[in-house]
């Protein structure tokens, strides 16, 4: 089952992958094998899905549902209706692409299939929520995310735990918004605290606990977030970088849509906002993560140039980008809850960071005057709040 990835793929490994998938097929043809036909048949619509070709994504998903029900295989058959739905939800018809993605979550249930389950819940629950059916749309995600952490309780390698999270990541995602369309965005806090950070927040808890057989602590709610505010005597900044799909020359794309902000004080009061990022790449050409990097880069911290001593920053064309950058993610990040942020420079301000915004510099980002935050503020970074409490 296909999950809507963040990141475009490159057409060129694409158009392979499609050329080797097609050799596949026609092997398997010859050879009379009905199940490498229908992973084959499957394939292809998966790549066509990827270069947005719905049409004959959705012709090979047909094909091989067809063989996976001769040959009475269940997951398959699952797997190809999930597709399905995937390809229609990409066409904008939201009535079919449901139709298959129920039909192939009463297998998955059948067959106990439990991560196909929680994917298809977040599936469901995001066409849902295009639809604006939000209160079923939430209970779905709700749903599909219980199902998704239950698959942690496994016994798993610090990676492993790491990669299983990134990719229930999405289902977090879309529940924010659901809950800040609906304008509860104290819920809407809970559950970003609650997709952040859990592989870490685990390690943490399992090697400060005296007792090996004690449970994961549960992510906190909203009093305990506003108490560990209170107790780190911090202001405390928490981000969410949230994608949508949107159709760009006839094709559906998934692209940076808002960035939720949310600031607790020490005395428990919550405030949220919002910065719309779509400006970004509809009329500047880019993205929040690419003047992340370019930030980066012209500071001489680059990923490929790590030395600060970078010679290339002493340039005034590179300074002049480097002032802009830095302006330009003050205003992305900064300025909408600047008023909200403690007035005493020596008061501590604690940013949650998400994704690229792990590699933002913030105490180097200039407002409008030319002034450093880190003139400002006492700065500290976490990747959750419970691990502040940790």
């Amino acid at each position: 089952l296909l999950e809507q990835g963040h990141k475009q793929n490159q057409p060129g490994k694409l158009i392979a992958a499609l050329q080797s998938f097609q050799q596949a097929l026609q092997i398997n043809r010859e050879i009379k094998d009905r199940n490498g036909q229908g992973v084959s048949l499957g394939n292809l619509g998966v790549v066509y899905n990827s270069l947005r070709d719905y049409s004959k994504a959705i012709d090979y998903h047909q094909q091989s549902l067809a063989i996976k029900r001769e040959i009475k295989d269940r997951e398959g058959e699952a797997n190809s209706l999930g597709n399905l739905g995937l390809a229609y939800y990409s066409l904008g018809d939201y009535p079919k692409a449901i139709d298959y993605h129920q039909q192939s979550l009463k297998i998955a249930r059948e067959i106990k299939d439990r991560n196909n389950e929680g994917l298809l819940l977040n599936n469901l629950g995001l066409v849902y929520y295009k639809q604006g059916k939000l209160t079923l749309a939430e209970s779905i995600l709700i749903e599909g995310i219980k199902v998704l952490e239950s698959l942690r309780g496994r016994e798993l390698k610090d990676s492993e735990k790491v990669s299983l999270f990134d990719t229930q990541r999405s289902t977090y995602h879309t529940l924010q918004q659901v809950l800040i369309a609906q304008n509860k965005t104290d819920a809407a806090l809970e559950i970003s605290e609650r997709g952040r950070g859990r592989a870490f927040v685990e390690l943490l808890a399992s090697r400060i606990s005296t007792n090996s057989q004690e449970q994961s602590p549960t992510p906190p709610n909203i009093e305990e977030i506003k108490q560990i505010a209170k107790n780190q005597n911090s202001t405390l900044v928490q981000y969410s970088i949230i994608y949508d799909d949107f159709k760009i020359a006839g094709k559906q794309k998934r692209k940076e849509s808002e960035l939720y902000i949310w600031v607790i004080k020490p005395t428990g009061e919550v405030t949220f906002r919002k910065t719309d990022l779509k400006p970004l790449w509809q009329k500047e050409n880019t993205t929040l993560s690419e003047l992340v990097s370019t930030t980066r880069k012209y500071l001489g911290v680059g990923d490929d140039e790590l030395s600060i001593y970078d010679v290339k920053v002493k340039n005034p064309v590179n300074e002049k980008i480097q002032q802009e950058s830095l302006q330009k993610l003050h205003q992305l990040l900064v300025k909408p809850i600047a008023e909200l942020l403690p007035t005493d420079p020596n008061q501590r301000v604690t940013f949650v960071p998400q994704g690229d915004l792990f590699l933002v510099p913030f105490p180097a980002l200039m407002d409008s005057k030319d002034k450093y935050l880190i003139e400002k503020h006492t700065i500290l970074t976490a990747p959750a709040i419970q691990v502040l409490e940790l």
